[in-house]
């Protein structure tokens, strides 16, 4: 068996052929540097007298080829280098060249992108295997080949890197929210995958004296980064009927969806600022669609961070349908449960993805 490489698009992952042409013109070069001259074909210019032209031969020889396998990962991580491979036989009795096409195509598109390849020469009896060039994709989606006119092809996914939730300290705070006091759960979560948490949930359970269960509650943040921490609020009112009935709780991580979706390309963020008092937090930004195509949809995030750099609130809304060229404006209050003079610093996140 023999190898050799043919060439992956960065990006696309759309294969290229592995053959050559040349020039097969035969010009014969004349003394002032130009091709072969013209041929005179004047009717008084002796010929040669017409000789049979032989009957062409058939020979019982002949390649035939099979594709045997079309191999590649099942699964990549976004930006892993990964390589595909394409295994050839020949069936035949001679030695021969495969020439095939390529069919290409992503769950990010409804196109289908196609491409000639050649493979060989192959000795009878003998496969070849092309394997390409290092391919890398830079979002999710499910990526598909398919050799046309044979039973071959392979689809795999790409998937975001790894968010997952690691559950740090925790503890029972009061919390004054200026017209009333509550008791909440405050526990840090850190995103310890390797990839952005789009959506990440954390549940605490609420137990009485008796360790009894009361009720649970959810809370969740969007955006988390890897290795950033959130340091969560979690208020029992709504769940549980007399909050002095608490006595202790369990915390769950709980979903912590990856993403690779912030930072579009196409998408520029201006003006963007935040203003913290005690009493209330305000996130702002514009952000403009520089493609020449209309955006249908953009989420916005502000997130805000204490002295700690832990994320201690965050603000999100979305926009439809802005227009090539158009600047939107988003603004709004992060829910920090109590912690608004807190407040040392923000980031601003937008995808065109909803989260």
């Amino acid at each position: 068996m023999r190898r050799r490489t043919y060439l992956a698009l960065v990006g696309t992952g759309l294969l290229a052929g592995c053959g050559s042409s040349g020039d097969d013109s035969g010009a014969t070069p004349t003394s002032d540097g130009g091709g072969a001259p013209p041929t005179d074909t004047a009717t008084d210019i002796p010929t040669e007298p017409n000789t049979p032209t032989p009957e062409p031969t058939e020979s019982d020889a002949s390649a035939s080829f099979v594709v045997e396998s079309f191999e590649g990962p099942d699964e990549v991580s976004v930006g892993e280098e990964h390589r595909l491979e394409i295994t050839v036989r020949n069936t035949g009795d001679t030695v021969g060249t495969y020439q095939g096409r390529i069919r290409f195509s992503t769950s990010q598109t409804t196109d289908w992108n196609e491409t000639d390849i050649e493979i060989g020469p192959i000795e009878p009896g003998e496969t070849e295997t092309l394997t390409s060039d290092p391919i890398t994709f830079d979002q999710p989606m499910e990526v598909q080949y398919t050799v046309l006119d044979a039973d071959a092809g392979h689809t795999y996914e790409v998937v975001a890197p790894d968010a997952g939730l690691e559950v740090g300290r925790s503890g029972l705070v009061e919390v004054d929210l200026g017209y009333d006091s509550i008791q909440m759960a405050e526990v840090a979560v850190t995103n310890t995958g390797g990839g952005i948490a789009g959506v990440a949930t954390v549940t605490v359970d609420w137990f009485d004296a008796n360790d009894d269960y009361l009720a649970s509650t959810s809370v969740r943040t969007r955006g988390l980064r890897a290795s950033e921490t959130w340091l969560a609020r979690a208020s029992p009112s709504i769940d549980v009927d007399n909050d002095d009935a608490i006595d202790s709780f369990e915390v769950s991580p709980g979903q912590a969806r990856p993403t690779t979706a912030f930072g579009p390309e196409g998408v520029t963020v201006s003006n963007a600022q935040h203003r913290a008092s005690s009493e209330e937090v305000i996130v702002r930004a514009s952000a403009t669609n520089t493609r020449d195509t209309q955006i249908d949809y953009l989420e916005f995030v502000g997130k805000v961070y204490n002295d700690a750099d832990e994320v201690i609130g965050h603000y999100w809304t979305n926009e439809t349908e802005v227009s090539a060229g158009e600047t939107v404006r988003f603004e709004g209050n992060p829910n920090t449960n109590g912690r608004s003079g807190q407040v040392t610093a923000h980031e601003i996140l937008l995808t065109t993805e909803a989260l």
